[in-house]
């Protein structure tokens, strides 16, 4: 869990740009004064159960939100299902400024 949080892309040391073992990704926070949010549905076929967890930690995780409560799919899961062509797993997505961004696929 130890995944450092930079202020500014400028702040990226340079050695971590150049090291093909790193990811690099922006942080998105919509709603900083909730808390930091990530989301997830898990499907099967036609049925789904997405879920919005909060957490005071940046990087959120099942084990450290203070919140997890259910929340109707969006939309955009049935296209992710059929970009991907999946028929059962989990995604964790963020949503930042009404657009959601796909961020893990299980």
């Amino acid at each position: 869990m130890n995944y450092p949080i930079y202020d500014s892309i400028d702040e990226v040391p340079e050695c971590i740009w150049e090291n093909r073992n790193f990811v690099i990704e922006k942080y998105l926070q919509e709603e900083p004064e909730l808390g930091f949010k990530v989301y997830y549905c898990s499907f099967m076929g036609k049925r789904k159960i997405a879920g919005e967890l909060i957490s005071k930690k940046p990087i959120v995780k099942f084990e450290n939100a203070n919140s997890d409560r259910e929340i109707e799919p969006p939309q955009i899961i049935d296209e992710w299902i059929r970009e991907y062509k999946i028929d059962f797993g989990r995604f964790d997505y963020l949503k930042y400024q009404g657009k959601y961004y796909l961020i893990d696929i299980n």
